[in-house]
């Protein structure tokens, strides 16, 4: 819920001071509340310990130091299951969700893919190629803020431009699917006017002989693979019917049907539900083997004959994300478990091994970046998640088909989880080698904690078996191996409800009684001695909690580093900018990536870091995220919020400090009781001094309420 001003007799405007500055409405504390750090959990089961559990993740990744504990308590529905890998790469994973969350100021927040900047990325180092891969991860955080935030980035916010960088794109079934989880649908239709422009960026790729879209393969964020070696364009390729935006463009077109639906417009809903029906048969008719059993791409230019290709890719299996496949194309799940198709003990590849461009020059030295980036063999998460989700999908539309299993799901979600570790703790960078696991895309301050998959969905809607949907209908269908004695997937945000699933074959793991049991608010709603499919009807609320931690912008935040707000210091340590500190990104990391001004070697009993805004604007909630870097900066004896007034500096009065002590690897929040509005404000810091006692700050934030034109825009 955003901030909302507060309406006063006149009789109390006095009293309560109302600020109007720089396009920032404030009013004085005794009028607003200041805006929680952290989601609200409420009622729900305490069955898992989540302090072990995520002591355990720490202890399973090194990289992540005990840092932000609360935020994880706050915003994850927290994983208990027999499969070690799985459960160390769950906890991980949604650490690569936070460390890719970025604080864009007015934009507000938005998700990354790669955590430094790459050259290709567009404004604040956006990409949208993994767009739709970020919003099904980041759907279950409590807090939907986030997501709502990314969401209106792309439709209506920055992100507008480079929405169709890169044809991979599902952004409107995204948006849907979210809502299924938040069950917020008024946000979905408010934007359904934007999803039909987003929809129709594509109309230029269009065919209307074929009934189907072209793209380039590296459009597609997929370089150097078959359908490009077959072209004059090896690395990028050349128009192409694929797959890829097509099985994109159909989940696009049933979604805004869907969307549609929801809001009366049964015209809209029955055009796209047109389109996408004849997608799905021209799919079928053009890119469908009868013969080979598998969806092939087609070049678009020089062949007109429409041949298709020689070469069967990972790709293929995209259709079954959106349920577009019927019974004939079944056979093609054939491939994924045979030792000539996409069978590897860390796969799948995402080229068949008996293709002769299987692994071709894929760790070439003299290609760029040793061989990157190759989508001719290599395991590749992206590619992985989106079949793992299709298989899913599959088991639950047909039960009773024989292609695939929940065995074979379970397999091939343990072997991604197995995929996820490098030197023994978890790790996902770009690709693999299907054969040894090795990461062979995994470039220095590049690829670390690469958010280009999903994992954690498909834990929550595939293992446990959660199936989103719109309404009170709840539908859980856990894929999990009949022979686990015990799981638990605990507090998972869903429709402003926790919903606790918990399967224990005797009852003598949890002590909750034995079979399947499904919790609402921490009450139990329905029971099963079997692990079996579910369905349920949740109590209603009388209104759904959005559950928005964080409704005020970060006037201090300047991801592009021109211009105003600048941070400013005293010193500047080595390995690190004051810029860094107000760049949007928390990182703890020990080594790298890193994002962080520091003090070390200064030399000086106190340092400071600040920032200019280059305009007068109110301060009241300033939060200090103190870095330790496993150990290598130390916690500051003391602090003071200072602001500039007439030429020179001043401590903030009555300023409140939580925790009340400095704290590392965790926000150090400073509020005032009234806002003061200045041109620029600092923090001194009293150092420890000794090798390890220089603070180090990973960012400093300004947060104000949005001003009253903002709150116009921003509302739904």
């Amino acid at each position: 819920m955003r901030y909302r001003p507060t309406l006063l007799p006149k009789w109390r405007i006095a009293a309560a001071t109302l600020f109007l500055t720089a396009g920032f409405l404030v009013l004085s504390a005794s009028a607003q509340n200041l805006p929680r750090l952290y989601p609200e959990v409420g009622a729900g089961t305490q069955i898992l310990n989540h302090n072990r559990l995520l002591r355990r993740a720490e202890l399973n990744d090194p990289s992540w130091y005990p840092s932000a504990l609360d935020w994880y308590k706050a915003n994850i529905p927290f994983l208990d299951v027999p499969d070690k890998d799985i459960q160390a790469v769950y906890y991980y994973r949604w650490s690569v969700v936070k460390r890719n969350l970025r604080n864009t100021g007015k934009d507000g927040y938005i998700s990354t893919e790669f955590i430094p900047p790459v050259g290709w990325g567009n404004i604040f180092n956006s990409l949208n190629d993994a767009a739709g891969h970020h919003i099904y991860e980041d759907r279950w955080l409590r807090d939907q803020g986030y997501m709502n935030d990314y969401e209106k980035f792309w439709y209506t916010g920055s992100g507008i431009r480079g929405a169709h960088h890169f044809s991979a794109d599902w952004l409107d079934d995204a948006v849907l699917q979210r809502a299924k989880v938040s069950g917020d649908v008024k946000f979905a239709e408010d934007l359904l006017p934007k999803l039909i422009t987003q929809y129709h960026g594509w109309d230029k790729h269009f065919d209307a002989d074929m009934g189907l879209y072209w793209s380039i393969p590296a459009d597609d964020a997929m370089e150097w693979e078959p359908a490009g070696y077959e072209s004059s364009k090896p690395f990028s390729g050349v128009p192409t019917y694929r797959t890829t935006l097509n099985s994109y463009q159909y989940g696009n077109a049933m979604a805004i049907s869907e969307v549609a639906k929801l809001t009366g417009d049964t015209a809209t809903a029955k055009e796209f539900a047109d389109k996408a029906e004849a997608l799905r048969k021209n799919m079928i008719k053009w890119l469908w083997d009868p013969q080979r059993q598998f969806f092939y791409d087609v070049l678009k230019p020089d062949n007109p004959t429409h041949k298709r290709l020689d070469t069967r890719e990972q790709v293929g299996y995209i259709p079954w994300y959106w349920d577009i496949p019927g019974a004939a194309q079944l056979p093609a799940w054939k491939q994924l478990f045979d030792p000539q198709g996409f069978a590897a003990k860390y796969g799948p590849t995402t080229t068949e091994r008996r293709s002769h461009w299987f692994m071709y020059q894929a760790e070439d030295p003299r290609g760029w970046d040793g061989g990157c980036c190759h989508w001719d063999g290599p395991s590749w998460p992206f590619a992985t998640s989106q079949t793992l989700t299709g298989m899913a999908n599959l088991l639950n539309a047909d039960p009773h088909q024989t292609a695939v299993t929940e065995a074979d799901y379970n397999k091939l979600l343990h072997t991604y989880a197995a995929t996820q570790f490098k030197d023994g703790h978890p790790w996902v960078a770009e690709a693999a080698d299907p054969d040894t696991g090795r990461w062979i895309y995994d470039a220095v301050d590049h690829s670390e904690h690469y958010f280009h998959s999903s994992f954690n969905d498909l834990v929550i809607t595939g293992l446990v078996g959660l199936r989103p949907e719109l309404g009170r209908t709840l539908v859980v269908n856990p894929l999990a191996p009949k022979t686990w004695d015990y799981f638990c997937l605990e507090n998972i945000p869903y429709h402003g409800h926790n919903i606790t699933v918990l399967w224990d074959r005797d009852g003598k793991h949890y002590n909750h009684g034995a079979g399947l049991q499904i919790f609402q608010d921490g009450k139990l709603i329905a029971h099963t001695a079997k692990l079996e499919k579910l369905t349920v009807t949740m109590a209603s609320t009388e209104k759904l909690a959005t559950n928005i931690a964080h409704p005020w912008i970060n006037a201090a935040a300047n991801l592009t580093g021109h211009g105003y707000p600048m941070a400013i210091s005293d010193y500047n340590g080595p390995q690190g900018s004051p810029r860094q500190a107000i760049d949007g990104q928390i990182l703890y990391d020990q080594y790298r990536p890193a994002s962080r001004w520091t003090a070390f070697g200064s030399g000086n009993h106190e340092d400071w870091l600040g920032v200019d805004f280059g305009k007068p604007t109110p301060v009241q909630d300033v939060r200090i995220y103190l870095d330790g870097a496993g150990g290598n900066f130390g916690v500051p004896k003391s602090y003071t919020l200072q602001y500039w007034d007439s030429g020179a500096w001043k401590d903030a009065p009555n300023q409140q400090h939580t925790p009340a002590q400095p704290a590392i690897d965790q926000v150090n929040r400073v509020t005032l009781p009234t806002p003061i509005t200045t041109t620029k404000f600092r923090v001194m810091f009293t150092n420890k001094g000794g090798p390890y006692g220089y603070v180090a700050v990973t960012e400093l934030e300004s947060w104000v309420p949005p001003s009253a034109e903002d709150q116009r825009n921003t509302e739904h």
